[in-house]
């Protein structure tokens, strides 16, 4: 079931966008379109820009103030900058932030990430619609070769956490066995994909944290305690954390 502050935050992003002349198209796509959207889902957005965009939080200044903002990240590619941002009542947005330039060569983009033709949100040009309308998806290209190249790493993993361990460096050597642990948790999932989802997990990668989402909050408690001797003014992770966890517990 979608959070009622979803649709609220949405309706607001268009109001916002229809008002700010840089904003050419804005687009809606992702799981929040589908039947199985449910108040975890974020929302996915493509906004076109008259203006190549900056991958900085300038990035999103057409967007309205929808909160306080938990944590932001950002990366540019071919297409332009990926924006994503989490605030603490639990909204999420992936916003793909693009020029008309990039548009138009969307079919050269490393990846497109909508599998359905998007929705319009705002007005936009006949060409603008048809250009992001007809953009074939990058579909997901699960192979073999994947579990190999996991698995090369994870070779070298194993040997470098021996060897710190064996030198007595034993946090570098817990944070190399993680990874190793990664690299098999790549490994399984390829492997399902491959197999149409009936490899088992090992009980052994179960055993390493505490039951979810426990281990999430004692991760985060733990960054806590860090962070707050090192960074000034830090503000704890915790709280928002368990919030978001009661919220959905409710």
């Amino acid at each position: 079931m979608r959070n009622p502050k979803q649709e609220v935050a949405l309706r607001r992003i268009i109001v916002s966008a229809e008002s700010n002349a840089a904003i050419i198209g804005l687009f809606l796509f992702g799981s929040w379109r589908t039947p199985a959207a449910d108040s975890w889902s974020d929302l996915d957005l493509l906004a076109v820009l008259s203006t190549d965009p900056s991958a900085d939080e300038r990035a999103l200044d057409w967007l309205p103030d929808l909160g306080r903002r938990f944590v932001l990240q950002q990366e540019r590619d071919d297409r332009g900058v990926l924006s994503r941002a989490v605030y603490e009542d639990g909204l999420w947005l992936d916003v793909l932030s693009v020029s008309l330039e990039s548009i138009h060569r969307i079919k050269e983009w490393r990846g497109v990430p909508f599998h359905r033709p998007p929705a319009a949100l705002i007005a936009c040009s006949d060409e603008l619609r048809k250009l992001v309308e007809t953009a074939k998806p990058t579909e997901p290209n699960h192979s073999v070769d994947q579990i190999r190249e996991a698995i090369e790493r994870a070779k070298f993993l194993a040997v470098q956490a021996l060897k710190s361990h064996v030198r007595g460096k034993a946090l570098v050597a817990r944070h190399l066995s993680l990874e190793l642990w990664q690299e098999y948790l790549v490994v399984l999932m390829v492997a399902r994909e491959l197999d149409g989802g009936f490899t088992e997990p090992s009980s052994a990668v179960m055993e390493l944290a505490p039951p979810l989402p426990d281990s999430v909050l004692s991760a985060v408690r733990a960054c806590d305690e860090v962070a707050s001797d090192i960074l000034p003014g830090y503000l704890a992770m915790a709280p928002v954390i368990e919030g978001l966890r009661d919220a959905a517990n409710a």
